[in-house]
């Protein structure tokens, strides 16, 4: 499995609701938005479920009607079937979060 390019990472940070700042800051894009950080929140297990894993359930809640349970039970399954022995466990869940981040409504 390939590692991101930046503009993937980019893209993906901006599509679970981070956005920049005039000032080159990335905050969460809502009302009263947390601040992150000065960069791009760099792709680890801490910033995945922080910033993307929560907005994916929700995704799918939404889209496809998933029971929350039902949604986190779907995207930790395709996590496991994702990682391998040679694979980082935060790429694989990058990877599983950025195909539901793809999917149409």
């Amino acid at each position: 499995m390939e590692q991101p390019t930046q503009e993937q990472i980019k893209e993906f940070w901006e599509g679970w609701g981070l956005a920049e700042q005039t000032t080159g800051s990335w905050y969460v894009d809502e009302v009263g938005g947390e601040y992150v950080c000065c960069e791009l929140p760099p792709i680890d297990l801490n910033n995945l479920f922080r910033y993307a894993f929560t907005a994916a359930v929700r995704k799918l809640t939404d889209d496809h009607n998933y029971a929350e349970s039902y949604a986190i039970t779907t995207i930790m399954q395709s996590w496991m079937l994702e990682a391998g022995d040679n694979i980082p466990d935060a790429l694989a869940l990058f990877w599983v979060l950025d195909k539901i981040r793809k999917e149409e409504d």
